[in-house]
């Protein structure tokens, strides 16, 4: 396969073995340089409060950020690689938005779509915000939605064009800071 430029998120709000989640971040990130591709920008370190399923106010704040890397592994051997490191930093199979070690997501993958438009979109546009696919789903299907990614994303790849919104990073971000949906992300590090 090619080399393709992938943007990955990266989050954490439990302690790892690497210490803090913002630790945990950092050493994920060296993993990733070594086990998946070439480090070609790193965001800085985002906090953001937790949401949950259950509206549970107990949970400690996530902190984020985003990596734009290049690598000839496909979609499903990438993905791989970081449910591994998941594990590896202590990552438990607990439920969907529950508090956790560390969380890699396959946010982009060139201009890519998979599976489909159609299986996209069905995602994308679900009313379940915990509905999601095993197999990889690019681009992310609510990363467009979500402040705590294209704030970090907008940091290191803000020319990236959505594939199927036809957007940019920064047009998305604008759009999201125009109807307030960027409260409660705020940049705590000036890079992992």
């Amino acid at each position: 396969m090619s080399k393709q430029q992938v943007v990955l998120g990266v989050g954490a709000n439990l302690p790892s073995h690497a210490g803090q989640p913002a630790d945990t971040i950092k050493a994920a990130i060296a993993d990733l340089a070594i086990r998946a591709g070439k480090m070609l920008a790193v965001s800085p370190i985002y906090r953001t409060k937790a949401v949950t399923l259950d509206g549970d106010e107990n949970v400690p704040d996530f902190v984020n950020g985003c990596v734009l890397i290049e690598t000839s592994l496909n979609p499903d051997d990438l993905l791989d690689i970081c449910k591994r490191l998941e594990a590896d930093y202590g990552r438990m199979i607990a439920a969907r938005w529950s508090a956790r070690t560390l969380d890699i997501d396959l946010i982009s993958y060139g201009d890519m779509v998979l599976p489909s438009l159609e299986g996209w979109t069905a995602l994308a546009e679900s009313e379940d915000p915990a509905a999601y696919t095993e197999e990889p789903m690019v681009p992310h299907p609510r990363a467009h939605k979500r402040a705590f990614v294209l704030m970090p994303m907008n940091d290191i790849a803000p020319n990236w064009q959505h594939p199927v919104l036809k957007q940019t990073v920064s047009e998305l971000l604008l759009s999201m800071r125009q109807q307030g949906l960027c409260v409660g992300v705020k940049q705590i590090a000036a890079g992992i």
